[in-house]
């Protein structure tokens, strides 16, 4: 399938954005498919720590929304994850930082179609600083690495958990 872009340019269906990439939450709907409360989900928006501004407000000044892309849902998936495991806001805010939000909704997308087979996707590990890194090299880095490693997040899995409650929700029509 081929479709025309507004410039006229053939685009092929794997250049188009997938679902992930056009997809949108509110503030309540991110706590939800997160399973976290409200104020959690604004702490995070709003906290410098933590890295992880919303980029859209919608409303008067009075009453703002704040509206999440899947690539900042995603984002807070992982920072909520590294909440519940003792994480601090500093150090949190240094792993989202590694973090790309495009990045992500495309891995979200190639998790939706793959599932557990998409085992290419990286670790994000803290040895001394947080870095991206492929399966293999996470004990590479532990043995040869001048830093310990102090944690690893199996990326893929926090990642798929959260596609699996946004594809659940979504087909309740919950979303």
């Amino acid at each position: 399938m081929i479709k025309k872009s507004a410039d006229r340019k053939v685009m092929k269906v794997s250049e188009l954005p997938s679902r992930w990439e056009l997809a949108s939450f509110g503030t309540g709907q991110v706590a939800e498919l997160l399973g976290v409360e409200e104020w959690r989900i604004k702490n995070f928006a709003s906290g410098k720590a933590y890295g992880l501004e919303s980029a859209r407000a919608v409303g008067t000044s009075r009453k703002k929304i704040r509206v999440f892309s899947a690539g900042e849902l995603l984002k807070i998936g992982v920072a909520v994850w590294l909440t519940r495991h003792g994480l601090t806001a500093p150090m949190i805010g240094n792993a989202m930082r590694v973090l790309d939000e495009k990045q992500l909704a495309h891995w979200a997308y190639r998790l939706e179609i793959e599932g557990d087979s998409a085992d290419d996707l990286p670790f994000l590990i803290c040895a001394g600083e947080w870095v991206l890194a492929e399966r293999e090299q996470v004990h590479k880095k532990a043995v040869e690495g001048q830093h310990p490693i102090l944690f690893v997040v199996n990326l893929p899995k926090v990642l798929l958990t959260i596609v699996e409650r946004v594809i659940e929700l979504h087909e309740r029509e919950r979303f």
